[in-house]
């Protein structure tokens, strides 16, 4: 008898949570195999399943050992494209995932012990993923940030993907330094996005959240620190590595007042 092992890994974020849960059979993680669940206040707000149909056997007849202590055994799903093989597969095949210094992962045949391919790297260490809110649709980009945020999950990093989240929750999100990339999907324009009806975060929020403090709670202006490669940012957290910001004419200005000025902290290299 096979032993089906759920995998759960709990992360929080202001008032939100966000619960991932993935299968592992008889110690080998199943690829595409997840279901995430995000709480608000306690309160399920949204289920994201990535269940596909599980295999009757997952392990071969002979597994070498493992690389290293941190490789991990995978049944890769042959149709996933974020597994970059030397050859075009027509079946799934159990492999040691092997994180490597650089920061890719390397693809180990689990019978042959031979290399056969390579996992995406990571652009970043860990990402924001965000989507903002549009009068009359429910969650109308989810696709586009469930998208992103899952290629992170996948990388084995904490993503905070939600819907509609509180202007808290948000500035939470900025300060915290481990995070080092921002997706956000929403209306506005180049100095603020919209969270949900009339609540907006504004440009001189995020230069707040930025400098580790709780909002400015209304419009734009107010000093801007310009850090440069060898004077670090004065209090708060480092620039954004990556920000994607998809709000309505996000780069209409490139003054110091707009949105992508302050997650820059008023850099203009390095960042």
């Amino acid at each position: 008898m096979r032993n089906e092992k759920i995998l759960k890994e709990v992360f929080e974020e202001g008032d939100f949570s966000s619960e991932i849960k993935t299968i592992a059979i008889d110690g080998v993680t199943i690829d595409n195999a997840a279901r995430r669940t995000i709480r608000e206040k306690g309160k399920i707000v949204e289920v994201i399943k990535e269940y596909r149909k599980l295999p009757e056997k997952v392990k071969p007849p002979r597994v070498v050992p493992a690389p290293t202590p941190e490789s991990k055994m995978v049944l890769i799903d042959c149709k996933d494209e974020f597994w970059a093989l030397d050859k075009k597969v027509d079946r799934d095949i159990t492999v040691w995932i092997v994180p490597e210094k650089d920061g890719k992962t390397k693809v180990v045949d689990a019978v042959t012990g031979e290399t056969v391919g390579h996992g995406t790297p990571p652009p970043v260490k860990n990402a924001t993923a965000i989507s903002g809110y549009a009068q009359g649709y429910n969650d109308p980009w989810k696709a586009y940030r469930a998208n992103a945020a899952s290629y992170y999950n996948r990388w084995g990093y904490s993503t905070w993907n939600v819907y509609a989240p509180g202007k808290s929750s948000v500035g939470s999100a900025v300060r915290n330094k481990n995070y080092k990339m921002w997706f956000c999907l929403a209306h506005g324009d180049s100095n603020r996005f919209q969270l949900s009806g009339r609540t907006y975060v504004y440009a001189s929020d995020i230069r707040s959240y930025m400098a580790g403090g709780q909002g400015s709670g209304g419009g734009d202006g107010g000093p801007i620190h310009r850090p440069t490669p060898d004077v670090p940012a004065l209090g708060g957290r480092p620039p954004f590595q990556f920000s994607f910001l998809g709000q309505c004419g996000a780069f209409t200005s490139m003054s110091s007042s707009t949105i992508h000025s302050a997650f820059r902290r008023g850099a203009t290299a390095k960042t």
